[in-house]
């Protein structure tokens, strides 16, 4: 540790930035934990940028950074970086990780929410379930976004009463035992038609709620654990290529007829008035374009979660004021790790706890049938 202060204080510059002065030094279970100053001339956040050069500086081979206000930053030389742990889910929910830093953050979590995965510094990082908001994951193939979604999906169907519908071209995802049914790919992939049924039925449950709603003039919005309007989530499986494929589908059908439209119009509806009625959205892309994601579409999408990427356009355009060094971490993560923001918490980098297909489909149950039948063109 004395080295380590020794090395920082002196040197006035280094790699074209002023080394920031040591002002404590906190051994915990975290690992050593370095308070600095924020140099004149310099704001917190280029620090937290400059982390990888204040770690050679000092001699360290990596160094965590946590911004607490803009004249001070906690800089901590990890005594283990979870980022590198693989965390079976069921381990996670054993409280038996390997790590007693995360197994204790993990009997301390908020209820109710999703445990979801580590920090580098063994923190837990869950989603929490009574904030109003919709969810987007991105991720580039391989990049552990299936196996966090395995996660996701299988604890909302354990552990509470929402219930769940979507389009989801893989058939990985739905359970025969689903009330709403969803939208799978038959032979010739999604037919409009099986859209256009789905939307009618999506519509109708959104509109009844906000008539419910409207009579009730002592409520703005329905209890997260209304037992009348149970949580419905909306999961919309790759997106994009679902979009695309009813686009070809659809080739040669008048502009007013195309499901194609309607689905983003229903889906913008979705995102601006379902979260007062116990409806949310889960977006899932490869890359969340701004096609597909405008502005008005992620202004109302509160909890983003980016796996590896392979365009640093589509991670800036996700998450606001991303950084130059955030992104490199991103461009070259490990599968299950990337990025996570929502209500009320800063953008944290983390490793996803892992969960099979199997284990799902475990969970799932049985998979709806599916029809082989050739593709429609009707809408």
């Amino acid at each position: 540790m004395v080295a380590m202060s020794a090395g920082l204080a002196p040197v006035e510059n280094l790699f074209s930035f002023r080394v920031p002065s040591l002002l404590a030094v906190v051994e915990t279970v975290e690992g050593i934990g370095l308070y600095v100053k924020v140099p004149r001339g310099n704001s917190a956040r280029s620090l937290v940028e400059r982390t990888p050069n204040i770690a050679s500086a000092i001699g360290v081979r990596q160094l965590l950074a946590s911004q607490n206000n803009q004249l001070f930053l906690k800089l901590v030389v990890p005594a283990r970086d979870a980022l590198e742990d693989t965390v079976q889910l069921a381990d996670a929910f054993a409280g038996d990780t390997g790590n007693a830093a995360l197994n204790q953050g993990l009997n301390t979590r908020p209820v109710p929410s999703i445990v979801f995965g580590t920090t580098a510094l063994s923190d837990c990082v869950s989603i929490s379930l009574d904030a109003s908001q919709h969810y987007a994951f991105q991720g580039q193939a391989r990049s552990g976004k299936s196996v966090a979604m395995y996660g996701f999906l299988s604890q909302l169907r354990e552990h509470t009463n929402w219930q769940i519908t979507g389009i989801d071209p893989t058939g990985a995802l739905p359970s025969a035992a689903d009330s709403i049914p969803w939208v799978l790919a038959g032979g010739g992939g999604i037919r409009p038609s099986d859209v256009s049924e789905w939307l009618d039925e999506l519509e109708s449950v959104l509109n009844r709620r906000l008539v419910a709603l409207r009579r009730d003039q002592s409520a703005d919005k329905f209890e997260f654990d209304d037992p009348n309007y149970p949580m419905l989530l909306i999961v919309l499986e790759e997106f994009p290529g679902v979009l695309k494929s009813l686009k070809v589908a659809e080739a040669g059908v008048k502009p007013a007829e195309r499901v194609t439209d309607r689905l983003k119009a229903v889906y913008g509806r979705l995102l601006m008035e379902a979260l007062k009625v116990n409806i949310r959205v889960l977006t899932i892309a490869q890359r969340a374009d701004a096609e597909i994601l405008g502005g008005a579409e992620r202004a109302q999408i509160a909890c983003r979660v980016t796996f590896k990427v392979d365009n640093q356009d589509a991670v800036r355009m996700f998450h606001d004021g991303i950084s130059g060094h955030e992104w490199e971490q991103l461009r070259n993560a490990a599968p299950g790790v990337g990025v996570i923001e929502q209500i009320g918490q800063p953008r944290t980098m983390f490793r996803a706890f892992s969960t099979s297909f199997i284990e799902y489909r475990q969970i799932a149950g049985a998979m709806p049938e599916v029809e082989d039948v050739d593709a429609d063109c009707s809408s």
